[in-house]
């Protein structure tokens, strides 16, 4: 019975002094891991022109001692923080491995003149709506997109729109990271205008902001657009401008998403002028190269409204 006592305090003892010492590589791999995120980010910073080169010389070399006297990361490492540390990070998906590139779009909606039919071909990758290429991300990548609309009661065919390029990146911001999102895009659209509803019109937007994301929610952003706009649809036939953008990029599930946008945008020289937009767009893919969506819009530019409703099936070949 004795031995028996004996024997089991031993057991006892050893199992007490292995979860101890487990604890402690424990710790140790996580200062470690610490002490080496520390490192990289600050080189990051250093990358990134936020520090100097003799404030960066200073704060490494005191990580790097703090780091040294810590031992190699193997010695110390938990095995479920070593297997962070070693690995590599995976790439972002190419665009073209989420859907394939090109995409057909079939359309059908109404406005304030009537319904209309609409067609539309893009040559090359995705917009926020279409894509998963990074599901954290909000990423527009559109080249040589050109839209048909028909309108039955009248028998005409015009185009409506055209973007010769349209990138967009919404880069959310952290603790860590501050990146900038931004923009560029150049193309043709219809906009309401002082003798017509849609006036055709050059434009050219770029511009940056800020974009972070929200819990449960998605991604918040808000652009600053400097545009430029040509066309016989302005008072001078040309217009330099400011513009302002906002919007909520929502991710439901895997194959449904969300998109509420407003922005304004004022333009001069001439007889100065605003234009402020609206937009919700929600679309649920159906299949790696099939997607429905449903689009409701509204403008308001010369005291002119156009509020429209879309209902469209998107091909990607």
């Amino acid at each position: 019975s004795r031995g028996e006592t004996s024997t089991g305090e031993t057991s006892t003892g050893a199992t007490s002094t292995g979860a101890t010492s487990t604890g402690a590589a424990a710790d140790l791999g996580r200062r470690i891991a610490v002490l080496d995120l520390a490192a990289l980010y600050l080189r990051y910073l250093y990358a990134e022109k936020a520090l100097d080169k003799d404030a960066y010389a200073t704060r490494l070399h005191g990580l790097l001692v703090e780091r040294g006297r810590r031992g190699p990361a193997a010695a110390g490492m938990a095995p479920e923080m070593s297997g962070k540390m070693t690995s590599e990070p995976a790439p972002p998906p190419r665009p073209d491995a989420i859907h394939d590139p090109a995409r057909l779009l079939l359309a059908a909606g109404a406005d304030g003149d009537g319904a209309f039919a609409q067609i539309a071909i893009r040559a090359a990758f995705g917009d926020l709506m279409d894509t998963e290429y990074l599901p954290d991300h909000g990423m527009k990548i559109v080249f040589g997109d050109a839209v048909l609309r028909y309108r039955p009661e009248t028998g005409s065919l015009r185009l409506w729109r055209l973007d010769l390029i349209d990138i967009l990146s919404l880069a959310p911001r952290d603790d860590l990271f501050r990146p900038t999102s931004w923009r560029v895009r150049a193309g043709l659209i219809r906009r309401p205008g002082p003798d017509e509803d849609a006036a055709l019109l050059g434009e050219i937007v770029t511009g940056g902001g800020l974009t972070w994301r929200l819990p449960r929610l998605g991604l918040a952003y808000v652009l600053a657009e400097p545009r430029l706009e040509v066309g016989g649809g302005l008072p001078e036939g040309v217009g330099l401008g400011a513009g302002l953008s906002a919007g909520l990029l929502a991710r439901f599930s895997h194959r449904w998403r969300g998109h509420v946008s407003a922005s304004g945008a004022w333009l001069f020289p001439g007889d100065d002028y605003l234009r402020t937009a609206a937009a919700l767009s929600v679309t649920r893919q159906m299949g790696r190269n099939h997607t429905v969506g449903l689009d409701i819009s509204w403008e308001r530019a010369f005291d002119k409204n156009r509020l429209e409703t879309l209902l469209s099936w998107r091909i990607f070949f």
